[in-house]
């Protein structure tokens, strides 16, 4: 699971030229999460609101396809740089650029993950853990609603 002081300092180590295209698409993506209480609330963002707010493209659907492209390779350069950093220890919880341009984990930090796990518990113990994961998402679940439920009551 990803944490703000996490995204923080994998973003912060990146180390980009201000005004440059990957300091700028890192610092939109990061706005994003400055007043978000849950990480996991952070709504994709169309790919067409990136595009526009990088190269002011409005109107063209020629060269918003053209900058659709050039995004997927920006995405992919910063993408590459998180994940050196992720090998030298300074993105420790291994963030990266979503398909649907959020921050989330990346494969390999989710691989390393589940084999830590599973080294860890072994097979049965796997499975085990798979279902008291499954519960606790119940439970929280449970947990939200009712929360929604006593703000609908005050």
């Amino acid at each position: 699971m990803l944490t703000k002081d996490g995204v923080e300092q994998a973003l912060n180590c990146l180390k980009y030229r201000p005004g440059t295209l990957k300091a700028r698409l890192v610092q939109l993506l990061a706005e994003r999460y400055k007043d978000a209480h849950e990480l996991g609330e952070v709504p994709p963002v169309p790919t067409e609101v990136i595009v526009e707010a990088l190269w002011q493209v409005r109107g063209d659907p020629d060269l918003l396809r053209k900058r659709r492209k050039s995004l997927s390779s920006l995405k992919s350069q910063v993408n590459a740089d998180l994940r050196a950093a992720w090998e030298e220890g300074g993105n420790p919880e291994g963030v990266s650029i979503t398909t649907d341009n959020t921050l989330g984990i990346s494969k390999e930090a989710k691989d390393k993950i589940v084999s830590t796990v599973a080294d860890t518990v072994g097979r049965d113990g796997l499975k085990q853990v798979g279902r008291l994961l499954e519960d606790l998402k119940k439970a929280r679940e449970l947990l939200t609603l009712g929360v929604d439920d006593r703000d609908d009551e005050g």
